[in-house]
């Protein structure tokens, strides 16, 4: 795994950054782990520099802009982008890696096995299963738009840095597809086991509208 940078865009996360990063370095002690702060007001930078992970600052506000901040680092021949959160389980990062040098792709995407989705609103259940509908049809036939699993190989991390990121909030996820398919890159899909049940984060209708305007907007269907 020495070939494997980790890639986690952060913001207020001093309550479980250090346990996320011992998980990933406990089960990868070889591989770089980068943490990019995205203008985090607790102890969030300070405690990943602690941990030893190498700590970068994006101010522009957004997860891609930190993504993209963090891709400028990458100096391995892939990267995994992975969310500071308790749901991922590290050791289901070993069946992307081996899923992505094994294909022809240039993407590994992790799939839920074991979705259970929670939901804040029905509204919100809604909204989450008619994106995944428009983004397939748009883009790729996959199972979850918004993943939190994605392994890249260094020929997309390079075409990713040269693109202009526009979304701050939970449309990134989108972009990223829009990107993705602008570029003709290829994704495999590979199951993988949470950690905990994943949250739906959308919470307000104007969340909807912004993902609804990226899906249509970015690109032309592929």
């Amino acid at each position: 795994m020495k070939e494997v940078t980790f890639i986690l865009p952060v913001f207020n996360k001093e309550k479980i950054i250090r346990l996320i990063l011992k998980k990933i370095s406990d089960t990868y002690p070889d591989s770089k782990i980068i943490v990019i702060d995205n203008n985090s007001i607790d102890k969030t930078a300070q405690i990943a520099k602690d941990s030893n992970a190498l700590v970068l600052h994006e101010e522009k506000h957004g997860k891609y802009h930190a993504v993209k901040k963090g891709f400028k680092y990458v100096k391995t021949q892939c990267a995994v982008l992975l969310e500071a959160e308790e749901i991922h389980n590290p050791e289901e990062i070993k069946k992307l890696i081996k899923s992505l040098f094994n294909n022809k792709k240039e993407i590994a995407l992790g799939s839920k096995s074991n979705k259970k989705m929670i939901s804040i609103t029905k509204f919100d259940m809604i909204n989450y299963h008619l994106f995944q509908l428009i983004s397939s049809l748009l883009y790729y036939n996959t199972s979850d738009v918004f993943e939190g699993y994605w392994a890249f190989k260094k020929e997309f991390i390079e075409y990713f840095i040269q693109k202009d990121v526009k979304s701050k909030g939970f449309e990134g996820e989108a972009e990223m597809f829009s990107v993705i398919s602008k570029g003709h890159f290829k994704i495999v899909e590979v199951p993988v086991k949470y950690a905990a049940d994943h949250p739906i984060k959308l919470k307000t209708s104007n969340d909807g509208l912004k993902i609804y305007k990226t899906i249509s907007g970015l690109i032309k269907p592929h």
